[in-house]
């Protein structure tokens, strides 16, 4: 799915971006595959549901001293 975008001189040369991927060739093979594209809807709830819920946790502590005078 690579496209023939690139640049070598990208950032003053410091790196060299691509080959990127050609969104046309992506749609096409998406468009010629539709059948193997199937959504498991409860596969991707199993993995993504516990990521939809927060876990808060209150602790609260403290810490008394007292002291005692004893007589001797």
């Amino acid at each position: 799915m690579l496209g023939t975008f690139s640049n070598s001189t990208y950032y003053d040369k410091a790196y060299q971006v691509g080959p990127l991927s050609d969104y046309g060739k992506i749609i096409r093979q998406a468009t010629a595959n539709l059948g193997n594209l199937v959504y498991d809807q409860s596969g991707s709830r199993i993995q993504s549901d516990p990521a939809n819920f927060n876990a808060n946790e209150r602790v609260y502590a403290g810490y008394l001293m007292n002291r005692l005078g004893l007589a001797s």
